[in-house]
């Protein structure tokens, strides 16, 4: 696939704000969740779910998951399921947090904040989930704000995760950019007037994230901390 050219970092040419997406993003979760996911929703309606079917939901909101993975389920079976992912996450995946950060972003949010950008992490989980493990692998401090999918009426796609945390930070969509690995944080991205870089480490190749509309890809997490410096109001 041919890559399509670089377009300005955002609409005003620098950038004083980034939000980040978690899962695929920061982490390198989206094994260990759709591993966790699958369990626990093969436990609460007794059939055999295959782990590549629920990553492929990964950023999503964690009840949607569960519901298209088990679309014949009852109302409670669901609510267990989302129940026993829960403990699993908190008893499995929270204390891991640590090693599972991608390279690159300990030194990488460090350097942005230092350089006076406002930093926020918008997510499809649960916000208690989410600052728990931020906490865990030592990164909460580095964002202002954190948004998760039970902050918000409407989750990605739509804009509303993005607006608020921009609403919270005091920051305008011209001069901010969305950081995500799926396509969902892309269609949010240009839901809310925000350029978005994709990061195509998680959960959606290169190619999904350039036909969902990224205005740039990339793979490390060290070049995408070198372009928004060179965006920052420091360097500009």
């Amino acid at each position: 696939m041919t890559t399509p050219a670089r377009a300005s970092l955002t609409a005003s040419g620098h950038v004083e704000c980034v939000l980040f997406d978690l899962d695929g993003t920061l982490l390198d979760t989206p094994r260990a969740i759709a591993s966790e996911l699958a369990a626990a929703v093969g436990n609460a309606t007794g059939t055999a779910l295959s782990e590549e079917a629920a990553r492929r939901l990964i950023g999503l909101p964690l009840d949607v998951m569960v519901a298209r993975l088990a679309p014949g389920a009852t109302l409670p079976e669901r609510a267990e399921a989302v129940a026993e992912y829960r403990r699993r996450f908190r008893e499995r995946i929270v204390p891991a947090a640590a090693s599972l950060l991608y390279p690159g972003v300990l030194d990488g949010v460090a350097q942005l904040k230092d350089a006076g950008l406002s930093l926020a992490v918008v997510t499809s989980k649960y916000h208690d989930s989410a600052v728990a493990i931020l906490d865990a692998a030592g990164i909460c401090d580095a964002f202002s704000v954190v948004v998760g999918a039970d902050d918000v009426q409407h989750p990605k796609p739509h804009a509303e995760h993005a607006l608020q945390a921009l609403r919270a930070l005091g920051r305008d969509a011209d001069v901010s950019v969305v950081v995500g690995d799926t396509a969902h944080d892309v269609q949010m991205a240009r839901a809310a007037g925000m350029h978005c870089v994709g990061l195509d480490h998680g959960v959606d190749p290169a190619e999904t994230l350039w036909a969902a509309g990224a205005h740039d890809v990339l793979s490390h997490l060290d070049a995408l901390t070198l372009l928004l410096l060179d965006h920052a109001p420091t360097r500009t």
